[in-house]
C-alpha cells in the first residue's frame, strides 16, 4: 500500500470538491460554502508542507518568451483568446475563475505589440460570478464578445453575456440571457455563410435538477440565436437523460441519472461545446457519456450522429476536444480532464465468484491501494457501521459497511467520515462503503475538519466504495450457507487524463443503443507524472486543452505548461516543444507554495503565437521555434 503525502492529498481534495460542488451538490454541504472552506484548507494545508515540497523546473523547449503580464486580481486567469480587431488592433480576452470568487470578469489585453502587452479594460464582471470562457467573432458589422457566467458565490446569477468590443478598450453590454443550474461554463460562436449567429452553450448538470426535487428544466447542451445580439433567442437544448437512449459505458445500462457514471467523478454533464463545418456540426464534450456530434444544420432540432467511446475501467471525464482533418480523414483530439491517478478497483469475491464490481478508492486517503497491491481479506459485515461496537472483531478484515449517499441523505445516522474513523479505531484492513442511493460513489472528500481529522488519525487503512445499485453487498449478505467470504480487490492501471485520438470514418455502435461510437485509434499520455508516481512533485499532471495550427497541436496540461505536438501521424503525436514557467507565488490561489498551472491555450493563426493564461501568473507569449513551430524550421 501506498502513503501519499498531506499536500497532494489536500491538492487532490480540493479539486475534487469543487468538481462537486459544480455538479450541483445542494444538501447538507452547501456549494459555495464547501469551494471556499476547501481552498482556505488548502492554503494551509501548503503552509505547513511547503518544506517538504520537492519545486517543479522550468522548461523551454523550443519556445521563446515574447512577453508576461502579470493581472491583478484575487481570482485566477481562466481561458485566453484572441482576436484581431479591424481598427482596434490584436487583443486577448482572458476570463477569469471563481476561487475565490472574485468577480473579476474578462481581462482585455491589447496585444498588438506583443513584447508590450497591456491591459486596456474589463467586461462581465457580475458579483457573486466567475467568467472562465470568452469567445470573439464579427456579427452585424460589429466585434461581439460572449462569455459563460457562473454562480461563485452569493447572490450570482448564471447566464450568457453579450458585449460590443468594436473598440476594445470600451466594452459595452449589450444583453444578459439567464441560464439554469450554475450558468454557462464553457461556449462557441458559429458564424455561418448565410450570416446566421449561433452561441453553443454548455450549461451542465441541468439534468440532475429532480434529483434534488425540482422540475425538469432541459438539457445541458443548448444552442441560443445571437445574430441580433441585443435580442438572443433561445432555439433548443440537448440532455443525454431526457432526449437520448445512449447507454452508460460503465456498464451498458441506459444512462438516467446525472451522478452515475465511470470512476471517481461518475457524472454526465455538458463541460464544452464546439462549432464545426461553417457552423453545421457541434461537438459536445459530455464528460463520461464521451464526445457527442450533432448535425445542427437546423439549431432548432440538433441530430446525434455519433459519439467517442470509453472502456468501462475509464475515469472518463471528456473535457473538450478539437477536430483535425488530414488527408481526407477527420481525426479527433480528445482531452480527459482526469486528476487522480489511483482510485480504480476491480472487487471480486467468493460469493460472488469470477463477476468483477466496479469499485473506486477515496484516493484523498492516507493510505491507498497501488498498482499489484492485489489485496484478499476475509468480509466483515459491520451494517450500518454506526456505533463502536459495530466493528467488534473487524481487525485485519475487509470491513463491508453501509453509507447512504450524504449528497442526498439528510437523516443518515452517521455519515463516511464518522465510519472512516470507528473502523480504523477497530484496526480494519480495508473499509469498503457500499454507496446507497440513485447515484455511483462519489470519491469526494468531508469538510475541511473531517478531512484534517482522518488525515491525523487514520494511516495504514484504505477505504474503498461499491454502488449497492451494482448487488455486489446483497449477494454477499444472502449467500447460502456459512463459513467466511474473502473479498479481493484489485487496482486497475493508473493514469492521470490525457488526449485520446478518434477516427470519425466507419463508427461502430457497440452498444446497441442506436448510437456508434468513433473508434480510439492513438493517444499522446508520454509526460512525467501521468502514470501514477507516488514521487511527484506537487501540481496537476492532467490535459486541460488543445488547439491545432497546420500539423501542430499546443496543448494546456496544468502542471506541466504548454506542450506542442507534431501531428504527422495524427494517430501517434509526438511531442516536440514544452514550455512551463517556474513556480510562482500568488496566495491568493491554490496556496501561498505556487506550482505552475497552465488554463488556456490558443494560438494566432497569423503569427502562429501562442497565448498561454497561468492561473498563477497571467498571460504569456510565446513564439514556438525548431520543431515546435509550424512549419517547423529547418534545421
Amino acid at each position: 500500500m501506498r502513503r501519499s503525502t498531506a499536500a497532494s492529498l489536500i491538492v487532490a481534495t480540493a479539486l475534487a470538491t469543487s468538481l462537486v460542488a459544480e455538479a450541483g451538490a445542494t444538501s447538507r454541504r452547501d456549494s459555495t460554502a464547501l469551494r471556499s472552506r476547501a481552498y482556505s484548507q488548502l492554503n494551509r494545508s501548503y503552509t505547513a508542507t511547503a518544506a517538504r515540497s520537492r519545486a517543479v523546473a522550468p522548461v523551454s523547449e523550443n519556445f521563446e518568451v515574447l512577453s508576461h503580464l502579470k493581472l491583478k486580481g484575487r481570482s485566477p486567469e481562466a481561458d485566453v483568446f484572441v482576436y484581431d480587431h479591424a481598427r482596434g488592433g490584436k487583443h486577448a480576452y482572458l476570463g477569469t475563475g471563481g476561487f475565490p470568487c472574485a468577480a473579476r470578469g474578462v481581462q482585455i489585453v491589447r496585444t498588438e505589440r506583443p513584447r508590450f502587452p497591456r491591459r486596456v479594460a474589463r467586461a462581465a464582471a457580475r458579483p457573486g460570478t466567475s467568467t472562465e470562457d470568452v469567445v470573439v467573432a464579427r456579427i452585424g458589422g460589429r466585434d461581439i464578445m460572449a462569455t459563460g457566467v457562473q454562480v461563485c458565490g452569493d447572490g450570482g446569477v448564471g447566464g450568457l453575456a453579450l458585449y460590443n468590443v468594436t473598440n476594445p478598450s470600451e466594452p459595452r453590454a449589450m444583453s444578459f440571457m439567464r441560464m439554469p443550474a450554475f450558468g454557462v461554463h464553457e461556449l462557441d460562436i458559429a458564424v455561418r455563410p448565410d450570416g446566421r449567429v449561433l452561441a453553443l452553450l454548455a450549461v451542465p448538470v441541468v439534468e440532475a435538477g429532480p434529483i434534488f426535487g425540482e422540475a425538469p428544466r432541459g438539457g445541458d447542451f443548448r444552442i441560443v440565436d445571437i445574430t441580433r445580439p441585443k435580442n438572443p433567442v433561445a432555439i433548443s437544448d440537448f440532455g443525454v437523460i431526457g432526449d437520448s437512449a445512449l447507454a452508460d459505458f460503465s456498464g451498458g445500462a441506459e444512462v438516467d441519472i446525472v451522478f452515475r457514471g465511470l470512476g471517481v467523478d461518475p457524472t454526465h454533464l455538458d463541460h464544452s461545446a464546439r462549432a464545426a463545418d461553417d457552423g453545421m456540426t457541434a461537438y459536445v464534450s459530455y464528460w463520461d457519456a464521451g464526445v457527442l456530434k450533432f448535425d445542427i444544420s437546423d439549431p432548432a432540432a440538433p441530430v446525434l450522429l455519433a459519439r467517442t467511446m470509453y472502456p468501462p475501467e475509464a475515469e472518463g471525464n471528456a473535457h473538450s476536444l478539437v477536430p483535425y482533418d488530414v488527408d481526407g480523414e477527420r481525426y479527433l483530439l480528445q482531452n480527459d480532464e482526469d486528476y487522480f491517478a489511483d482510485a480504480h478497483l476491480a472487487v471480486t469475491s467468493t460469493a460472488t465468484g469470477a463477476t468483477e464490481y466496479a469499485g473506486i478508492q477515496y484516493f484523498w486517503m492516507p493510505t491507498t491501494l497501488a498498482e499489484g497491491d492485489e489485496t484478499t481479506l476475509e468480509v466483515f459485515d459491520a451494517g450500518g457501521g454506526c456505533t463502536a461496537a459495530a466493528y467488534d472483531g473487524a481487525e485485519g478484515t475487509a470491513v463491508l459497511v453501509d453509507v447512504p449517499d450524504p449528497f442526498l441523505t439528510f437523516d443518515a445516522p452517521c455519515l463516511p467520515e464518522d465510519q472512516i474513523l470507528l473502523a480504523a479505531a477497530a484496526n480494519a484492513g480495508v473499509l469498503v462503503l457500499n454507496w446507497i442511493g440513485p447515484t455511483d460513489p462519489c470519491g469526494c472528500p468531508p469538510p475541511p475538519n473531517a478531512l484534517q481529522q482522518i488525515l491525523d488519525e487514520v494511516q495504514d487503512m484504505p477505504v474503498a466504495l461499491i454502488a449497492d445499485n451494482d448487488g455486489m453487498a446483497e449477494a454477499i449478505r444472502t449467500r447460502p450457507g456459512s463459513g467466511p467470504i474473502q473479498m479481493t480487490l484489485t487496482p486497475r492501471e493508473a493514469t492521470r487524463g490525457y488526449i485520446r485520438v478518434f477516427k470519425e470514418s466507419d463508427p461502430t455502435d457497440v452498444n446497441d443503443d442506436g448510437v456508434p461510437e468513433f473508434e480510439q485509434v492513438g493517444e499522446f499520455s508520454d509526460l512525467p507524472f501521468v502514470a501514477a508516481d507516488p514521487a511527484a512533485p506537487l501540481g496537476d499532471w492532467t490535459v486541460h486543452n488543445t488547439e491545432i495550427l497546420g500539423t501542430r497541436a499546443y496543448s494546456s496540461w496544468y502542471s506541466h505548461g504548454i506542450v506542442a505536438l507534431d501531428l504527422t501521424d495524427p494517430t501517434a503525436p509526438v511531442k516536440v516543444g514544452q514550455f512551463r514557467r517556474s513556480s510562482t507565488r500568488r496566495g491568493a490561489v491554490f496556496g501561498p507554495e505556487g506550482f505552475p498551472y497552465t488554463w488556456g491555450v490558443v494560438i494566432d493563426p497569423a503569427t502562429g503565437h501562442v497565448y498561454a493564461s497561468d492561473m498563477r501568473s497571467g498571460l504569456w507569449i510565446l513564439r514556438p521555434t525548431g520543431a515546435a513551430a509550424n512549419p517547423p524550421a529547418v534545421p
